[in-house]
């Protein structure tokens, strides 16, 4: 199975020559601990406590998949009233949900009126 990570992230937890600096535990340690990127995660219930688990924070925006389709949700955590997505829709046994990419940024924005005057 695939294990996608945050490149950028990882590479700014390693300084100089990494060979001669880090053992490769740590190396080890280090990407393990890197956030996953692109990896569906499935809301699953256990039957002992009653409890949902694998849920995204309250408030999140999410990528949500459910019977085959896709959609872009808000996660609400209501306490009283329990837990739905912004659409209406309640949270189901098999949903699978991820992140939301970070919206592409532009490092130089004269690079953006280069491309736009050509």
């Amino acid at each position: 199975m695939s294990r996608y990570i945050d490149a950028d992230l990882l590479k700014a937890e390693f300084t100089g020559n990494f060979r001669t600096h880090y053992e490769p535990a740590l190396i080890k340690a280090i990407i393990d601990i890197q956030p996953e990127v692109g990896k569906w995660k499935v809301i699953e219930y256990c039957e002992e406590d009653g409890y949902l688990y694998n849920l995204p924070e309250d408030g999140q925006r999410i990528l949500l998949s459910y019977k085959g389709r896709v959609s872009e949700e808000e996660f609400i955590d209501d306490g009283k009233d329990g837990v739905y997505f912004d659409s209406g829709m309640d949270v189901d046994v098999g949903m699978a949900w991820q992140p939301l990419p970070e919206p592409y940024h532009i490092d130089d924005v004269n690079k953006l009126v280069e491309v736009e005057q050509k």
